[in-house]
């Protein structure tokens, strides 16, 4: 057994969050146990998932139309012969922050990007400097690691018949959603609910679902802050 004092073990935690901090495949939204100081509790930061997304595979995704460019399928979702550009810089291939996401399911989303291209291209009768609006589509897997994949390039922009996720993977739902919803998940652990809310029972949902409900005292002496 080693004997470990409190400064040691204080800068061991904080080297490992050092390093879970600076390691690029590291998960978006892994939980990070609150601190608590005194009567404050702080929280963790969370990032958006769009500035998340360009800190991390900003640079792969210029890299992935690179590699569309050298094997000439490019040119071809262009709808040009080719382009004299070998190599597109960040300047020439930006992509927009404003990014759109769509839930699968529980741990798979697709992130639709729009990538803004000018590149020296040529046909038949022009060549010249040209610029073009590209839509990009990834396909994003959070369970246990942080994983994507090309899903399509086209200068079409696609049309999703799915739920909507806003920049922090928080389903956009509306009335309508809300309620059918509802009645799915009444309809599979509480039928008898949907003809008499009066039967609807919280505690019986929830055991029938799956979960266990605890009784909770909270204390009012605490306050929250972000960090």
């Amino acid at each position: 057994m080693y004997d470990v004092t409190r400064e040691e073990l204080v800068a061991a935690v904080e080297a490992e969050d050092r390093e879970w901090l600076s390691t690029d495949d590291i998960h978006p939204y892994k939980s990070r146990v609150p601190q608590t100081k005194g009567n404050t509790v702080s929280f963790p930061k969370i990032t958006k998932f769009n500035t998340y997304l360009l800190n991390h595979y900003g640079a792969e995704i210029v890299e992935e139309i690179n590699g569309l460019l050298y094997d000439g399928e490019l040119a071809a979702i262009c709808g040009v012969d080719g382009f004299y550009s070998q190599q597109l810089t960040h300047d020439r291939c930006r992509i927009d922050p404003r990014m759109t996401f769509w839930r699968v399911n529980k741990y798979e989303f697709t992130a639709d990007l729009v990538v803004y291209l000018k590149a020296n291209a040529y046909n038949d009768d022009y060549s010249g400097l040209q610029s073009f609006t590209l839509y990009v589509s990834l396909d994003f897997c959070i369970d246990d690691r942080m994983t994507y994949k090309f899903d399509r390039v086209s200068l079409k922009q696609p049309e999703r018949d799915r739920i909507k996720l806003d920049d922090y993977l928080i389903p956009v739902l509306g009335m309508r959603e809300v309620n059918a919803a509802a009645e799915d998940l009444l309809f599979e652990y509480m039928p008898e609910a949907l003809h008499d809310y009066k039967l609807l029972d919280p505690f019986k949902l929830a055991k029938k679902m799956g979960f266990t409900t605890k009784p909770r005292a909270y204390s009012t002496g605490l306050t929250a802050k972000s960090k």
